[in-house]
């Protein structure tokens, strides 16, 4: 079959597969495995095709996993669930990453749930992951870490045996066989749904008991998708209604949130889908109802929008929007293309993701010896954005952001640009191609 360098590409073929196999209902030893792993798969066989790179920094070296291992121990000590004895009427899992605001690092997407549940009069506890292996924001009393629950996840999955039966290993290998001839890779689906199997039911074993304990009423979760099905499931058959806050943007073609052929029986996705409104995204494949989906808003960013719009734009300036998925093709299209950006000043932006591993993009650093490219990591997002006169990306939410802030905006056509068909076909947007032969000022 013809090579798939397309994001669109790629989701045609999976969900081609999940009509063919009737996937969502795939359930092996009490768990819809599928369902469970999608955007897992959809990550790795991307990665195995040379589609997409891995989004975010990984530990190497022992010194990175022994501060990694340290900072879990440390964290499980300190801030475990299980010690906080105090019952609460919420659970709030926030975003891995946290924001300077203010001179403290905060969860910009949970700030406003938070405050909604206070003046609803109902009490709440904070549970955050490490990032990176650690933990970066100030310290609350109404907060504990989730380091504890992932090493007790760990461990449980060492305990549980996987029941396969002779339908389903036939059927595995079936499924196995066609996806690695159409995708001409070796992908062991059978491993990864044996793994994906235990760790489900470890999590849901001890969601399940830490939700007894604290009689919660409803949880709050930043990115529901990716392996978090054992939690979701948990508290669904405890009667605990879940919500997702939105926290970026969503499309037909991220398979986190489009289910294009059947989406009547999920079940590890949330029962409330709390959005920013506006632009931020698609609802066309959505599988939730109308009734299921609130408005909250983006306070955070409608803020930072006023805050900067007096800002005074610096002329010839970029902000390139780097991405982990596709850091070194970006830095790739942005050198090839070096003679048109002479009289520029370019600023490229780091995903946090990238800030350990930029300097193995071999194009980003020959970028980062001209005179006008600056490297930034660790930099005001929105206030660059307010500064300068040009942005191009490829599909991060921050290319809306940088349209809000008055950056006349290029994308690169990489894989993931089908995100953003919307902006295109709104001409908010101009492409570059990579045989782009003309400059685009």
């Amino acid at each position: 079959m013809a090579s798939i360098d397309t994001v669109k590409k790629f989701c045609e073929v999976i969900w081609e597969l999940e009509k063919k196999y009737n996937l969502l209902d795939l359930e092996i030893d009490g768990v819809w495995i599928w369902q469970f792993l999608r955007i897992t798969i959809y990550y790795e066989l991307g990665q195995e095709i040379g589609l997409i790179e891995k989004p975010h920094t990984y530990f190497s070296s022992s010194k990175q996993k022994y501060r990694k291992y340290f900072s879990l121990a440390k964290s499980s000590l300190l801030h475990n669930p299980f010690l906080r004895l105090q019952k609460v009427d919420a659970y709030v899992f926030e975003h891995e990453r946290h924001t300077k605001v203010d001179g403290e690092k905060v969860d910009i997407y949970t700030i406003d749930i938070k405050e909604k549940i206070k003046k609803e009069g109902c009490s709440y506890e904070v549970v955050e992951p490490p990032y990176l292996g650690s933990h970066y924001k100030t310290k609350n009393r109404d907060t504990s870490h989730s380091d504890f629950l992932l090493i007790l996840i760990e461990l449980f999955k060492k305990c549980i045996r996987v029941k396969f039966q002779t339908k389903d290993i036939e059927f595995i290998s079936k499924l196995e066989n066609e996806i690695n001839g159409r995708l001409q890779v070796e992908y062991n689906l059978k491993r990864l749904f044996s793994l994906g199997i235990k760790k489900f039911k470890a999590q849901y074993n001890i969601y399940s008991t830490l939700f007894s304990i604290k009689k919660i009423k409803s949880i709050y979760t930043v990115v529901a998708y990716g392996e978090k099905g054992g939690m979701i499931w948990a508290a669904k058959i405890l009667g605990i209604k879940v919500y997702e806050i939105q926290h970026g943007v969503y499309s037909r073609y991220h398979l986190g949130y489009s289910y294009p052929h059947g989406n009547k029986n999920l079940k590890y996705f949330p029962d409330m889908f709390l959005t920013w409104g506006g632009i931020w995204g698609s609802m066309e494949t959505f599988p939730l109802k109308k009734e299921q989906i609130e408005v909250l808003g983006f306070k955070y960013f409608e803020k930072s929008i006023n805050r900067y719009k007096k800002v005074s734009k610096i002329p010839g300036q970029i902000t390139v929007i780097s991405q982990g998925v596709l850091g070194p093709r970006i830095a790739d299209m942005i050198l090839a293309n070096i003679s048109f950006f002479k009289d520029k000043n370019i600023v490229y932006k780091l995903h946090p993701g990238e800030y350990d591993r930029w300097e193995n993009y071999s194009s980003l650093v020959k970028l980062n010896e001209f005179k006008y490219v600056q490297v930034a990591k660790d930099i005001d997002l929105y206030q660059l954005l307010a500064q300068s006169e040009y942005q191009i990306g490829v599909f991060s939410t921050a290319i809306y952001e940088g349209l809000f802030l008055g950056c006349k905006t290029f994308l690169l056509e990489l894989p993931g640009i089908e995100y953003m068909e919307d902006l295109i076909k709104a001409n908010h947007v101009k492409l570059i191609s990579k045989n782009n032969e003309r400059s685009f000022f």
